[in-house]
Formats: structure tokens, sequence, C-alpha cells
């Protein structure tokens, strides 16, 4: 926000503060408060470093206001799913979907320009935006109505603890071995995901009610 307002910046120097800003600010250990009262003064007495920290950190703001449209990109993911869903299974097409957020992670991994950024926002966005009505689809075919919110309230709970835990696992991973090794795993998870989607690929025509009974007797 600092940045977008065309101000100097100075922030922690942990993660991840410290790789978000990277050079366009200064960066100061948070539990040090001559540290942080030494980086305030040369900033107030230096007008070339200030200039110099809100030139810097115009890129970053354009970064974070790219990855503010994901609300917006998320509806042509939504609009493919209804136009594709009549020719291809929604299995496949989530397979699909699982592979762009995997090729959009790699993009925001290796970015090497605000292009890269917005190359990001796009692919993962119309993806991520595919697959929630994709997994609906996909559960009311296999497993039935019935089954329909029994699944998804099992699903939930196990989502909640991971949702939990994951961003201090991913936290400690980032400490010790820095981002790529963390998107390295997001790569590999959502190319693990279309793969056994793949495996079980089927029709996309949906079964009855008394089929799926049948099917579990």
């Amino acid at each position: 926000e600092a940045m977008s307002l065309g101000l100097p910046v100075i922030t922690s120097n942990q993660s991840s503060m410290a790789e978000v800003v990277a050079d366009a600010g200064m960066l100061v250990n948070p539990h040090d408060v001559a540290d942080i009262s030494a980086a305030m003064e040369r900033v107030y007495a230096n007008e070339g470093l200030r200039k110099d920290l809100i030139a810097r950190g115009y890129a970053p703001a354009l970064a974070a206001t790219l990855v503010g449209f994901f609300g917006i990109v998320y509806l042509p993911g939504r609009w493919l799913v209804a136009v594709a869903g009549k020719r291809v299974s929604s299995t496949t097409l989530l397979a699909i979907a699982f592979l762009m957020e995997a090729a959009g992670i790699a993009l925001l991994a290796f970015a090497k320009s605000i292009w890269w950024v917005g190359a990001y926002v796009l692919v993962f966005g119309i993806a991520y935006g595919a697959t929630a009505p994709l997994r609906g689809a996909i559960v009311a075919e296999r497993f039935g109505r019935r089954a329909y919110g029994t699944i998804f309230a099992t699903q939930n709970a196990i989502v909640g603890v991971f949702a939990a835990l994951g961003p201090i696992a991913a936290g400690h991973l980032i400490d010790v071995s820095g981002y790529l090794p963390a998107f390295y795993l997001c790569i590999a998870a959502c190319s693990a995901a279309a793969i056994v989607l793949a495996w079980t690929r089927t029709s996309n025509h949906p079964r009855s009610e008394a089929q799926i009974q049948t099917s579990r007797r």
C-alpha cells in the first residue's frame, strides 16, 4: 500500500516481507528498536535515498495490483467449464485445470518481469476459477446427490486442518531453503493431482441414482 502511494518503505528483514520488498525498501530487524530508528533517520535525512526507494517500489506495487485481479480472472474459468463441459468430461477438464495451475505457479516462481506476473494471474486465475464447479460436478457424477453433502463436509474438515498447518510448514521451509522449494512442492502437488485424475478419466455423462445404488451392492 505504501509503495502504491509513492512512499519509501522500511520493513522487516524476515519472511515474507524481505522477499516481497527485496531491494525496493530498507530492511530492518523487527526486534531491534535501534535498527528501526536508524533506518527511519537515514530515510528522513537523505532525499536521494527516499526518491530511489520510491522509484524502486513501483514494480512490487504493480505486481500486487495485478494479483488483485484474481477475482475477475476467475470468471472466464467458470465460463470455459460451462462451454467445454458439453464436449469434454469433468475429470479431464479438472486434470487440465490442475496442469494450468502448475504452469501458473512456475511462471510466478521464475518471473523475470512484471509480464510474467501478469501471465501467472491469467493462467492460474482461470484454472482456479474452474476447479470449484468441476469438483462439485465430479462428486455428483461419481457418488450421487445424496452423498454430496457428506463428502464435502468431510473434505472441508480435512482441508481446514491442513489450511491451518500449511502456512506454518511452508513458512519453515521458506526460512530454511528459500521460496523455490516451496514453489516446487506446489507444482509437484498440482501435477500429481492431474496425473491421478487422468488415470480415473470417465465419461461426462452422469449416472442415475439407481445406477449408483446398484454399483454399491
